[in-house]
């Protein structure tokens, strides 16, 4: 097991901070982490700053950051650094939380902290909780999320830095297991999946098309994979080829998708202790005049209603799924507990599939297929584009794509143009990719500019 070290404790700094936490703090305690020259009124200021800081719950990011500006202006910035990630932040496990090089974090005992780096890499931490300090981390985190056992033996919930945090039962782990999916800072881009090799420009030229629709007739899809494939990750980043003046209406189990990027929207979260509840909200979502429908994960009879969504002319919907491929995905959509009817399968009209696959020990992450509905009847399925082993330069059979193909009849254009339109979209990414841009909002600015629509690109 790899292992990997933190500097996550100072002992000198946590007598000051149980002093502020039992509220016996003083002046005196505080003497020699002051900066020079400070006058007695701007100590006791700072004393009585600290003194009200709501040290029962983690703040959000934006707060954390503000209130250690505050006080590096009067403590030295060390000291100012580690009080407020201890009393506002994420204490024992600010570094990691800090840090963009991990995904996951996992607290299965006092002693047993592990990481997982974006590489897909397992560290064991040096981080280490008595029974006192887990106690207060939990109830602190607990607090955080508005979390009980309540209800069930598990608790699921969003941290303020929009980190999502699972939480088992002592009851049934002997010890109250924390697991934290950490939330990317700076979400990845059309861009960012190129330059990473996940999709070629080929893909990205094609699901921008088939996404916009020509701001016609959209897409209905699913993202398909196993579990850490990066399913949630494309379907954030598919979610910029959609027209910002849509109303997108998205559900899910726990906040992951996001909508912040559309003026007209709107996010519902189900109640997990529930198990109709997702099923509910979709129904719901029909009376709320949706322009695109997006769930996060659809793994019940939710199915069922994003179906009926789709059979009285929604388009455009999106959601993710767990399977191993296409194939496996119709079989789920057929089973218990989705049940849906074949004849409504053709109402899908693309599945995109995730995988990874190690290289040493790097672990990268891919589209290996892309399949349509070619056949209803003993259902059959047209992959347009198949990558087992990971070839950079595999191509998508546009010509071939049933999808494109009404498209085209929809618009009044002929295959032949359509890939005309692509080709000037792979140009344009190719561009994107040359200049480097790392901006979201500069990137998606391209993306849905209308310059860059079917007409003006025939015509380009």
């Amino acid at each position: 097991m790899n292992e990997i070290e933190f500097d996550y404790e100072n002992k000198e700094y946590n007598e000051i901070i149980y002093k502020i936490m039992l509220h016996t703090i003083d002046i005196s305690d505080l003497e020699s982490y002051f900066n020079k020259g400070l006058k007695k009124d701007e100590k006791e200021k700072v004393l009585f700053e600290i003194k009200n800081l709501d040290f029962s719950i983690i703040s959000i990011e934006e707060v954390i950051s503000e209130t250690k500006n505050y006080f590096k202006n009067y403590l030295d910035p060390n000291f100012a650094e580690y009080l407020i990630d201890y009393l506002i932040g994420y204490r024992e496990i600010a570094p990691i939380m800090k840090s963009d090089d991990y995904e996951e974090i996992m607290i299965n005992d006092y002693n047993k902290v592990f990481v997982i780096s974006r590489k897909n890499v397992y560290y064991k931490t040096n981080i280490t909780f008595d029974k006192r300090t887990f106690n207060v981390f939990l109830e602190y985190v607990k607090k955080s999320i508005n979390g009980s056992f309540n209800k069930r033996k598990f608790i699921d919930g969003i941290l303020p830095d929009n980190s999502r945090i699972n939480i088992v039962s002592k009851e049934i782990a002997r010890f109250n297991v924390i697991t934290i999916r950490k939330f990317l800072a700076k979400p990845l881009t059309i861009i960012d999946l190129i330059k990473n090799n996940t999709i070629n420009y080929e893909i990205g030229a094609y699901l921008w098309t088939v996404i916009d629709g020509f701001n016609l007739k959209p897409a209905n899809l699913f993202i398909c994979g196993g579990t850490s494939t990066g399913k949630t990750t494309l379907l954030n980043v598919l979610l910029n080829f959609v027209n910002h003046k849509e109303r997108v209406i998205c559900v899910e189990d726990t906040k992951e998708i996001n909508n912040s990027i559309f003026d007209n929207s709107v996010s519902l979260i189900s109640d997990i202790s529930d198990p109709d509840s997702l099923y509910n909200i979709t129904l719901n979502i029909l009376r709320m005049r949706p322009d695109r429908i997006v769930i996060g994960e659809t793994s019940g009879k939710e199915a069922k209603a994003l179906f009926m969504a789709m059979d009285t002319g929604h388009q455009g919907c999106i959601s993710t799924i767990h399977a191993n491929n296409s194939g496996d995905l119709i079989n789920k959509l057929l089973s218990e507990p989705m049940n849906i009817e074949e004849s409504y399968i053709k109402l899908l009209d693309i599945i995109v599939t995730f995988d990874r696959k190690f290289v040493g020990e790097k672990m990268y992450r891919y589209v290996s297929q892309i399949s349509e509905i070619s056949r209803i009847g003993n259902i059959t399925l047209n992959h347009i584009y198949s990558n087992e082993n990971m070839e950079y330069d595999a191509s998508v059979n546009f010509m071939s794509s049933h999808f494109l193909e009404k498209l085209c009849t929809y618009v009044g254009i002929s295959k032949l143009e359509v890939q005309i339109v692509i080709e000037n979209r792979i140009k344009i990414l190719k561009s994107m990719v040359e200049r480097d841009l790392k901006d979201s909002y500069e990137i998606r600015k391209i993306l849905v500019d209308p310059k860059f629509g079917y007409k003006e690109l025939l015509h380009k």
